[in-house]
C-alpha cells in the first residue's frame, strides 16, 4: 500500500490488476463537489431538482461518473468544452456516464452514453 504521493516516470509494469476505489455520493444536495481523491470512480445518485456539481480536479486527474437517478437535471457550468458535442442528457430509466479530466486549467467531459 502507497501512503504517500509517488510519481512514476520511465516504463511502469504492475504484475496483477489495478483496482480503483469506487466512491459513491450518497448525500450529495444540489451543488455536489466531485473530487478524484475520493475515487477515480464516482456513482451519484441525483435525488435532487437541478444540480449543479463543483469540480476540484487538478491538471492531469480524471474521472468516471454514473449519475443514477429520476429525471431531475444536472447543470454542467463548470465544465468548459465537451468533446462529444453536447452535454449528457438523461432518461428517467437509465445511468448517465460521463468522463471528466482536466488539461492545464480547462476541464473536458465526454458524455460516453446511457446504460440501464
Amino acid at each position: 500500500a502507497v501512503t504517500t504521493t509517488s510519481t512514476l516516470t520511465g516504463a511502469v509494469s504492475f504484475g496483477g490488476e489495478i483496482i480503483e476505489t469506487v466512491y459513491s455520493l450518497t448525500t450529495p444536495g444540489l451543488t455536489p463537489a466531485i473530487d478524484p481523491a475520493n475515487g477515480t470512480i464516482q456513482v451519484w445518485d441525483l435525488s435532487a431538482g437541478a444540480s449543479t456539481p463543483t469540480f476540484n480536479i487538478d491538471s492531469g486527474e480524471s474521472i468516471k461518473l454514473s449519475i443514477l437517478g429520476d429525471a431531475n437535471t444536472v447543470v454542467w457550468t463548470n465544465v468548459d468544452e465537451w468533446i462529444s458535442g453536447a452535454e449528457p442528457t438523461r432518461h428517467p430509466t437509465q445511468t448517465a456516464h460521463v468522463e471528466l479530466w482536466k488539461e492545464d486549467t480547462t476541464l473536458y467531459g465526454s458524455f460516453i452514453g446511457v446504460s440501464s
